[in-house]
């Protein structure tokens, strides 16, 4: 045997046992407590989920959402609902009830001056209060399914037990979803019918000026709706939209909207979306 063969197969035995060496000791890293860690290279699982939106397969089936493993931006709405919602609501529920109460023990009942004429004038015709109630005994419905969502969890289930809940949270999450069409329809209805009553005016101004009869305690000039009435059409305008928009938007999830040169796609969590252009 020559000495290049002698050489060469001198460097291919030490690059063997220097890899055979090396994978032992790596595979042997050990835990605080000594103990053998099996996992001590393994990327753990959070730096995986920050590097992929989500994880997708290979399907031959039409429904192409099958094909999404592992979504790591639904945790985020998870950790949102579950904590975030929890706090926030209540904050928002106990620190609305708390200010109404304060107002009317400060304020008290507001009566008419001068009493009752007896005389009565017709202010709503027949359809525009239909819509009203229609767009106010949705909300409530809304509102009450939706709590029982959001703190049923909470506050249900440990007083009426796992299968009575299961129950009551499943028939309000259908009330829920089948009263939301209920509401976009008083809502676009309200929007419609009141909209030009609810423009401002150069009345509104004065109306501003006398604390809308607080104040001066006199009546203070208005249209058919005054400033503080004005602002709550349209603050009720602005919420019903937004809630309606989320609401359907968490109801049908894998909804597509097209824009130029742009696709906005929703899987089952609402906050993972992305963009390809075409």
């Amino acid at each position: 045997m020559t000495l290049p063969v002698r050489m060469h197969l001198l460097i291919v035995t030490v690059a063997f046992l220097s890899i055979a060496a090396a994978n032992p000791v790596h595979a042997q890293k050990l835990n605080p407590d000594g103990a053998p860690n099996p996992t001590a290279s393994v990327v753990d699982e959070q730096t995986l989920l920050k590097q992929a939106p989500r994880v997708e397969g290979r399907i031959d089936i039409p429904d192409k959402k099958a094909a999404v493993l592992i979504q790591p931006a639904g945790r985020t709405w998870q950790y949102f609902h579950e904590v975030l919602l929890h706090w926030g609501g209540a904050t928002v529920l106990l620190g609305t009830i708390i200010a109404l109460g304060a107002a009317y023990l400060i304020i008290g009942p507001i009566r008419i001056a001068e009493g009752r004429s007896g005389q009565k004038i017709l202010r709503f015709i027949a359809f525009e209060r239909f819509s009203h109630w229609l767009t106010a005994v949705s909300f409530v419905v809304l509102g009450l399914t939706g709590l029982n969502i959001t703190f049923g969890k909470i506050l249900l289930l440990p007083l009426i037990g796992p299968d009575a809940f299961s129950s009551v949270s499943q028939a309000a999450k259908y009330v829920h979803n089948f009263t939301s069409f209920s509401f976009v329809a008083g809502l676009i209805l309200i929007t419609v019918i009141f909209f030009r009553d609810n423009l401002p005016e150069k009345v509104d101004i004065e109306w501003l000026k006398q604390g809308g009869g607080f104040i001066k305690n006199k009546h203070a000039p208005a249209g058919r709706f005054n400033l503080g009435e004005k602002l709550v059409y349209w603050l009720s305008i602005a919420g019903g939209i937004a809630v309606s928009v989320s609401g359907f938007l968490l109801l049908f999830p894998f909804s597509e909207l097209t824009l130029p040169r742009c696709s906005w796609r929703r899987s089952y969590m609402p906050s993972s979306q992305f963009c390809s252009s075409r």
